[in-house]
Parts: structure tokens; C-alpha cells; sequence
């Protein structure tokens, strides 16, 4: 069988008590019930089908969390149009990039961001339907149609419509290294990669069918578990910790606004008793051991059972302190990119953790570490460096990239397999060291360096609250590592005492050259780090501009 979320979205909002919340939303003090879930994205569906828009067409989305981003999506899946994420802080010219290159024909986006869109708007001809979510269903965009309009009227009955596991879903790359570019992925290869993952239950195979889907969105019911989201919903992390509990039947917490409020998060799991949080890498994790080691006292936190980060490495330190202060959770950072998730994994708690020196990922099966030229896996303890590649299920390839896609998705010893670029070492006993992304090493008098490498040791530093390492030119070595460090309250400058920790658990010539202070390591809205924007920093720290 192949499947659709669509048809698997029309099955499981039926399954719970309709009148029980399927989405709570904290910021805006909303929920949405499944009953009205699936009516509301039935309605949403078939009005935008009655306005001309056809399956196979793109909708963009383009706003903050909020309950109506979940309602988009699942909408425009039971109406087989094409998801395409952009990111909430787009101004015109990224903003123009996306929705041009994807084809978009309808727009959804909230108020905050018309302004941009109205700045761009001639040059959008494609685009067909512009859709606002304004509150009280206003709209300020010239033409928008309401979107509480469309998904609050109407026939909200069952879209009589036949999917296909071919339906395709586009995700953008976060562009941190290049324009964003939109992974193809079909709707089959997409649920049965998360189809053996539920969030909460890990099963030998995805289901054979929807029948035995269904039956595991019972056993969720029966357990009554929530989930919450944090992450932008505009980035994998968080789009897929909504959109695959909810197709297990398991309610989500939606954090609404585009901002990480670490006191709000656990606020939220003391009041909803939430099983799961799902985070990007230490610019959620410093927070909220932060708000954690202040104020232990004022939540109660029994109810979680897991905090799992994707998108960025998350610091050894940061883990150890997680499972110290909440000693119940399991505490899982996993290795992907948005061509392809699942490529390592590292899970530590309270049995494991005190064994913890160097992080070392485990690999799943469908993973391997080839040499540079892909002749050949490399063999572990040899100390060679070489790229993580994973086969199975993978996605067509980049839109409108043929070359792309050839250099990503490579053919090796007659098995396809992704290739995003980044490093590893292997050590003798098979676990794997990540090193770092390809495209952001450092190659400093000959030797290559990689950023996350350098990053992850610095922060084992008692003073550094957060770093990112960049390249900065430098006569002698072609480019120069260099640290742009935001300490902790207290910790004044020490350059020397930062290189000596480096060298301490590193080779030498991965010491930074430079050490500068800044008040904040600039991030992205994904809480990835934002490179151009510090490397600007510590260009005009240096007066290398």
C-alpha cells in the first residue's frame, strides 16, 4: 500500500473524542478540537480547490506558529496541493526567491508579514490566491481572501478526492550555506520514513497498511499523551514534531510567536502534563538549563519523558545538565539534514551518563562513511575522515536542480544514496565522531577544520554560554579559526584559557587564532547558527573589513 497523509489525516482525526483538544496553543490561549480540526481543514481544502487551485499546485506558507499554520498544513495535504515552508523573517528578496522558484500558487501568511509581500507583489504572477490569517478574519493585503473565512464556512464534509503516495512535498534548506533550495520528497517515502517512529514508540516497520496505522493511533489515544513544539514550524524540527503526533492521534502544544521562551516551554509541560519537547541544538538548550538550574522549584516537570534536538549538534554539557536536573528523561540528539533525517543518533540518560566523554553518534543501518572519492567505506580506527551517506527511502532530489540533485543523491557501487557533506571519523569500535558540514570547514595553512568540532569543544569551557566559529583571512594561513564566544555572567575575556581548552581535547592547529567577544552568537529563526552574520561580526571586531 502507499500512503497519503491526506487519506491517513481524513482517518485519524476521527478516531478521538471530537470534542477533546487536538491543539493547544500557549501565547495565544487557543485549542482546536479534532472535531474541529478536521472540519475546519476540510473546509480550507475544498475552498481553495473551489478557487481554481488544482493538485499538484504549491502553497506557501508563511508566518509564525500559530494554530492556523497547522491548519494550512493539513489542509493543503487532504487537497493534494504541494507544502513549501518559508522562513517567518524573510524580507522581500529571500521572500521573492521561494516563492518564485517554487512555483507557489496560493500564499498563506499572517498579518505581521503583508507588508512584505505587498512590496514584491508585482513580480508575483504566479501566485493565484493570496490568504491572510488576520485577527478577527481581517485582512490587510489588497485581494487576500480570509482565512478564517475559508476554513470557518462552508461544507465541511469529506473531500471527495483519490491521493496518490506520488503526491509530492517540497522542503526548503535553510539556505545557511546558499539560496535555499526545496527537497522533493513523495508522501510515501515521507510517512514511512517517520512510519516506525510515533514520537513516543519506536516499531520494528512502518505499518503495512492504514487498517494497522490505525490501530497504532488507538494505543496513543488509550495513553492520552501530548507533545510540544517549539521549533519554528517553518523548519523541519518543528513541522514534523506536529505533523507526525498528529497523525498518530497524539494532541500537540503549539508554543505560538517566533521566539524560544524557555520559561513558557516548561510552564506549558507543568500545565498540560506534555511527555515530549522537541528543540534545535543549545540555543534552546542553554535557556533551558538556564531557567531550570534558577528556579528548579517552580515547575513540576514529573510528566516529561524526553527532549530530543535535530537540526544542530547539541553540546555534551548541555545533555549531562538536562539529565542532572531531571534525572527521568531520555535526552536523544540526532544527526540530519532536510534531504534526509536520521542519519545518527547519540541518546543519553541517567545509566549512560556518567560514561560520557566525547559524544560518538550511533548509526542506523541504512547509514555508511565513505572516503572522500566514495571508492570505498572507511574502516574503523583507521583515524580517515569520510562522509556520512544514507540509502533506502530518499527523496526525488532538489526542484528544478538536476545538478544538484546528481551531486546529493549519487549513485555508489550501483546504490543510490544521500550526500549532504558531512564528516566523520569511525572510531575502532563503530561509533562515529561527527565532525561537521563540509561546506563550513576552515582550511587554515593546509589543514581542515571543522566549525561544529571547535564549537563543541568550546563550549566545554566554564565561561562560554554559547560560540561560533568562522574564518577570518589571514596572510600566513589562507584563513584563520576564529571564535566569536558569548560568555556567562561573570567571565571576563581569557583568549588564552579558550585556546588551552581547545587544545586540551583537539589537535593544536584547531585553536582559534582570534577570540571575540560578542553580547549574543547570532542565530537564525531555526536556532541554527547564523555564519554570514558573525563572521561580519568578527571581520569588523578584527578591522579585516
Amino acid at each position: 500500500m502507499e500512503f497519503n497523509y491526506g487519506d491517513i489525516f481524513d482517518a485519524v482525526l476521527a478516531l478521538p473524542p471530537q470534542d477533546q483538544p487536538a491543539l493547544i496553543e500557549v501565547g495565544g490561549e487557543r485549542t482546536r478540537t479534532w472535531g474541529e480540526l478536521q472540519s475546519r481543514t476540510n473546509r480550507l481544502a475544498r475552498a481553495l480547490l473551489e478557487r481554481g487551485i488544482s493538485p499538484g499546485d504549491k502553497l506557501a506558507i508563511y508566518m509564525e506558529n500559530r494554530l492556523e499554520y497547522v491548519e494550512a498544513v493539513v489542509a493543503l495535504l487532504k487537497a493534494r496541493l504541494v507544502h513549501v515552508n518559508i522562513n517567518f523573517r524573510y524580507r522581500a528578496e529571500e521572500l521573492l526567491h521561494v516563492v518564485d522558484h517554487s512555483d507557489a500558487a496560493v500564499v498563506v501568511f499572517d498579518t505581521p508579514r503583508a507588508p512584505e509581500l505587498a512590496a514584491i507583489r508585482g513580480q508575483l504572477a504566479k501566485v493565484r490566491l493570496f490568504v491572510e490569517v488576520g485577527e478577527e478574519g481581517e485582512t490587510s493585503l489588497e485581494g487576500a481572501e480570509a482565512f478564517e473565512t475559508l476554513a470557518g464556512t462552508g461544507d465541511d464534509g469529506p473531500l471527495a478526492i483519490t491521493r496518490s503516495g506520488d503526491d509530492l512535498w517540497f522542503l526548503y534548506t535553510g539556505g545557511t550555506t546558499g539560496k535555499p533550495k526545496a527537497v522533493m520528497i513523495k508522501q510515501d517515502v515521507l510517512f514511512r520514513v517517520q512510519g516506525q517512529n510515533s514520537i513516543f514508540a519506536v516499531y520494528p516497520k512502518p505499518p503495512a497498511d492504514l487498517a494497522e496505522h490505525l490501530e497504532r493511533a488507538r494505543e496513543h489515544l488509550r495513553m492520552g499523551r501530548r507533545g510540544l513544539v517549539s521549533a519554528p514550524m517553518m523548519h523541519a524540527v518543528g513541522l514534523y514534531t506536529t505533523l507526525f503526533p498528529l497523525s498518530y492521534g497524539v494532541s500537540v502544544v503549539v508554543m505560538r510567536g517566533g521566539h524560544f521562551d524557555a520559561q513558557a516551554v516548561l510552564n506549558a509541560v507543568d500545565r498540560f502534563r506534555v511527555i515530549r519537547i522537541a528543540i534545535v541544538g543549545d540555543a534552546m538548550a542553554n535557556p533551558l538549563v538556564q531557567a531550570l538550574q534558577a528556579h528548579r522549584e517552580r515547575w513540576d516537570l514529573s510528566s516529561l519523558e524526553a527532549v530530543t534536538s535535530s537540526g544542530m549538534a547539541l553540546s555534551r554539557d548541555n545533555k549531562i545538565a538536562l539529565i542532572r536536573l531531571l534525572p527521568q528523561l531520555t535526552v536523544s540528539d540526532g544527526l540530519g539534514a532536510s534531504e534526509s533525517p536520521g542519519m545518527g543518533y547519540h541518546v543519553l540518560t541517567k545509566d549512560n551518563v556518567a560514561d560520557q566523554g566525547e559524544v560518538r553518534m550511533s548509526l542506523p543501518p541504512s547509514c555508511r562513511i565513505f572516503s572522500a572519492d566514495f571508492s570505498r567505506e572507511v574502516v574503523p580506527g583507521s583515524g580517515e575522515k569520510g562522509l556520512f551517506a544514507r540509502s533506502g527511502l530518499l527523496a526525488e532530489g532538489y526542484y528544478k536542480d538536476p545538478e544538484g540533485t546528481a551531486r546529493t543523491f549519487p549513485v555508489i557501487n550501483g546504490v543510490r544514496y544521500v550526500v549532504v557533506g558531512d564528516w566523520a571519523e569511525v572510531l575502532a569500535d563503530g561509533s562515529v565522531r561527527f565532525l561537521g558540514r563540509g561546506a563550513l570547514c576552515i582550511n587554515t595553512g593546509g589543514e581542515k577544520v571543522y566549525v561544529e568540532e571547535v564549537e563543541e569543544a568550546i563550549k566545554r569551557h566554564p565561561g562560554v554560554r554559547d560560540v561560533a566559529v568562522v574564518s577570518v583571512p589571514d596572510p600566513r594561513w589562507g584563513q584563520a579559526v576564529t571564535a566569536v564566544v558569548e560568555l556567562r555572567a561573570g567571565y571576563a575575556l581569557d583568549a588564552e584559557s579558550i585556546r588551552h581548552q581547545v587544545r586540551q581535547l583537539l589537535a593544536s592547529y584547531k585553536a582559534p587564532k582570534h577570540v571575540v567577544q560578542t553580547s549574543q552568537v547570532a542565530r537564525l529563526a531555526t536556532g541554527k547558527t547564523d555564519y554570514a552574520a558573525n563572521r561580519s561580526f568578527a571581520l569588523a571586531y578584527l578591522s579585516l573589513n
